[in-house]
């Protein structure tokens, strides 16, 4: 390692590589590494629902972004009532 100007290491002499993944492909893993017994949250909205593999999964985070009005708000408040139905619905 050298430092630069600024003082920062940096590699000379090997290249680092890494893999870059889409967000789709590392959603596809995690739906497929998903504990299966306990239910996923769903939004009741069908196209959500599949991107997400079902739902939102109760073990992980799942982050919701947008533009000002496009319903982020009305989603979470939307799960948080899902979450509380019995399991028959």
């Amino acid at each position: 390692l050298e430092d630069d100007q600024y003082g920062n290491d940096h590699a000379t002499s090997e290249v680092v590589s890494s893999k870059v993944e889409t967000a789709a492909s590392l959603l596809q893993k995690s739906i497929q590494g998903r504990d299966h017994s306990s239910r996923p949250i769903v939004s009741f909205c069908k196209s959500i629902d599949s991107l997400l593999g079902g739902g939102v999964c109760q073990s992980e985070v799942t982050e919701i972004v947008g533009e000002p009005g496009v319903g982020k708000t009305q989603l979470a408040m939307q799960l948080c009532v899902d979450v509380s139905l019995p399991l028959d619905h």
